[in-house]
């Protein structure tokens, strides 16, 4: 994790760049003060919208929604809102749609689980636990609904992995379902994201199933596409999962340490791959929008500690920019002062790494040693 501690690696000429990569210049260090956290990460549009809905001004959104035709609209809109049900009630009734019935049904979920609170079963009452369970019943209805009006859209599949959860779907109903988004849409957003979670320990699944998943994801879909946040989700409940089993035995050092031990090794090589494929993806180096949560994700759960991995980190900060984020930094604290403090950790110790690779080839060229022969001391 980018403010853990991390085994250092050899430093072994193979696991180096060769000698003649120029090192990217160094970031412009962000001005004191977190910013304000933003959760569409500058898309103004977007944030119009979802404004609006919160406003009750469901007409606004929907000439938004239209206008930009995001195949992505739901997980975009959904993240970080909080939509009331009698809005987007309203909108499904006045102007029905697959659109406008999936968000009635996102707005049902959100109520389901403000009944239910997020403890676990023995803290949740027998009538919060029957509203819980009545309101995704009704959800489910209304995304059925929403398929009717739009066979072709894997909105209404991705919310029904949502339901799935609550209901307490088994995995292969949850997998015909993700199936069904997957055929409409590659490697659709919400859809992947929940499955992501359902494939977690937590909800009935296993660390294997999840990164098996997360794996395919990263290695087959686009480099540009928002679902690629796979790998670092698994990657990131499973160390939570681990660090909280060892605390449960008595043998636990902290969540942070016990998360970063958990992720040495397999996890970093796995981080870092899919951070180098995003950024390579890019075309001038600053992430759009819809790629920011993907490598602050990367960038909380990585370190350097070889020269290729610093060059990594220093394009993984420029390419985020000043954009925080509220999820993970907010398992360490505030999460803009947070995000703020490891953009400056990132830069000294990536700076750092490239500063002692040219001090070492500086010396290997004095006494003629060839970086680039593996065999190299």
């Amino acid at each position: 994790m980018g403010l853990f501690k991390r085994t250092k690696k050899s430093a072994s000429a193979a696991g180096l760049a060769p000698a003649n990569t120029p090192a990217p210049s160094t970031p412009t260090v962000p001005a004191p003060g977190p910013p304000a956290i933003d959760p569409f990460f500058g898309d103004t549009e977007l944030a119009a919208a979802v404004e609006a809905l919160q406003a009750g001004d469901w007409r606004q959104a929907e000439q938004f929604l239209d206008a930009r035709n995001d195949p992505n609209w739901t997980e975009r809109v959904l993240r970080g809102s909080d939509i009331p049900l009698e809005v987007t009630t309203q909108w499904a009734e006045e102007s029905p749609s697959c659109r406008s019935l999936c968000f009635k049904a996102a707005s049902e979920i959100d109520a389901a689980w403000a009944a239910r609170g997020s403890g676990f079963a023995d803290t949740v009452s027998s009538g919060d636990a029957m509203v819980f369970l009545l309101r995704l019943r009704g959800a489910q209805t209304t995304l059925e609904r929403a398929i009717e009006h739009d066979p072709s859209s894997p909105e209404p599949w991705g919310l029904m992995l949502t339901v799935g959860m609550g209901l307490g779907a088994e995995i292969e109903e949850s997998q015909q379902r993700f199936d069904e988004a997957h055929r409409r849409m590659p490697f659709h957003t919400y859809s992947v994201r929940a499955m992501t979670n359902l494939l977690l320990e937590k909800w009935g699944g296993s660390e294997a199933q999840a990164l098996e998943f997360a794996r395919w994801v990263d290695a087959e879909a686009p480099a540009d596409s928002p679902s690629r946040v796979a790998i670092g989700t698994a990657w990131y409940e499973c160390g939570i999962m681990h660090a909280l089993k060892r605390n449960h035995e008595g043998e636990g050092k902290g969540i942070l340490v016990d998360m970063s031990t958990h992720l040495a090794g397999t996890g970093d090589e796995e981080l870092f791959r899919s951070m180098a494929r995003i950024l390579d993806g890019l075309n001038d180096g600053v992430a759009p929008p819809a790629m920011v949560g993907a490598l602050h994700m990367l960038l909380f759960l990585t370190g350097a500690s070889d020269v290729d991995q610093a060059r990594l980190v220093l394009r993984c900060v420029k390419a985020i920019d000043n954009r925080p984020s509220e999820h993970p930094w907010k398992l360490l604290g505030d999460p803009a002062l947070k995000f703020q403090e490891q953009q400056q950790h990132a830069i000294r110790m990536a700076t750092t790494q490239l500063e002692m690779w040219k001090r070492l080839t500086e010396i290997a060229a004095e006494k003629g040693i060839d970086l680039k022969d593996s065999n190299a001391a």
